[in-house]
């Protein structure tokens, strides 16, 4: 399995010798700043580049693997296995009884319509960019508008078929949930990257 590696930006001269030193993505640049910001070159020692490089190596997300992998399967639960309501105090509807029972009908508005036609099915494709985002950073943001986006949608559809003489239950809710949970667990900050309490240089990038 390929190692990732932390994006390129200025970080602490694993050295010692300046404040801040150039990883440019593969390995140390001679690109180097002091406290001040003031910015020279100090080329690094060959000999120890690639011990120093294996520092910055990123290891691999463990909880936000875990949060996502949480949330993946309270969306399946919400969406394949659950009760979504109760109607009439008696007979109990998972979400593909409410599909059946949904799609032909006339007075459901557009975005519900949608959701139960084919949005759950692009739900399922979000979970899996969320999952491919924990190791693409800049697909991050993308990742937690989608999940967002999809948790507002699935809360919707939810308070749309609810009504007189139908209870919803918790499975219904538990989707959203799930959706919640992909997008904090994109968020958590990866192993190896640099901290956010960490100030940047003023130099400009080499």
């Amino acid at each position: 399995m390929s190692e990732a590696r932390s994006p390129a930006g200025w970080q602490p001269d694993p050295y010692g010798r300046y404040t801040y030193r150039y990883w440019d993505g593969d390995v140390w640049t001679e690109h180097v700043t002091d406290a001040t910001g003031r910015q020279t070159t100090d080329q690094p020692a060959s000999g120890a580049q690639h011990e120093v490089a294996a520092t910055v190596v990123n290891e691999l997300p463990i909880v936000g693997m875990v949060v996502v992998a949480v949330g993946a399967v309270l969306v399946v639960l919400s969406l394949l296995v659950f009760d979504w309501f109760r109607i009439l105090g008696r007979i109990d509807f998972t979400f593909s009884d409410v599909r059946d029972a949904i799609t032909s009908s006339s007075n459901v508005s557009f975005a519900s319509d949608w959701y139960l036609s084919w949005g759950w099915y692009v739900g399922f494709a979000v979970i899996v960019v969320t999952g491919a985002a924990l190791f693409l950073p800049g697909a991050r943001w993308f990742a937690v508008a989608a999940c967002g986006l999809f948790a507002i949608w699935q809360g919707y559809v939810v308070y749309d078929l609810g009504g007189e003489g139908v209870s919803t239950k918790f499975g219904a809710w538990l989707g959203a949930v799930g959706f919640v949970v992909c997008g904090i667990g994109v968020l958590l900050p990866r192993p190896g990257a640099p901290q956010a309490t960490e100030t940047a240089p003023a130099a400009s990038t080499p």
